[in-house]
């Protein structure tokens, strides 16, 4: 599991979500009851945190591709001295 300061992607998601529920709630009890403002401004956060993780999905998984093309490459060079395996002959 990739990690950021040793806090999981699914964590920091999560945490965004459980941020802008606390902030409506906040609103809600400071009696800002503009249910059209309010209904905007999360929609609007929903989109941001959807967009981030599908940006964090797509780059991962651009980098995990990247890093298994490396290890094979490396894997190829040096075990298999640059020729085909047994396998795939």
């Amino acid at each position: 599991m990739i990690r950021l300061n040793g806090t999981s992607l699914p964590q920091i998601f999560g945490n965004f979500a459980r941020n802008a529920m606390s902030m409506e709630n906040n609103l809600r009890d400071k009696g800002i009851s503009s249910t059209v403002l309010t209904k905007s401004v999360m929609q609007d956060l929903r989109q941001i945190i959807e967009q981030s993780r599908r940006k964090v999905a797509s780059t991962v998984n651009s980098e995990l591709t990247l890093m298994y093309w490396h290890i094979g490459g490396r894997i190829n060079r040096e075990v298999l001295g640059n020729e085909r395996a047994e396998y795939g002959k």
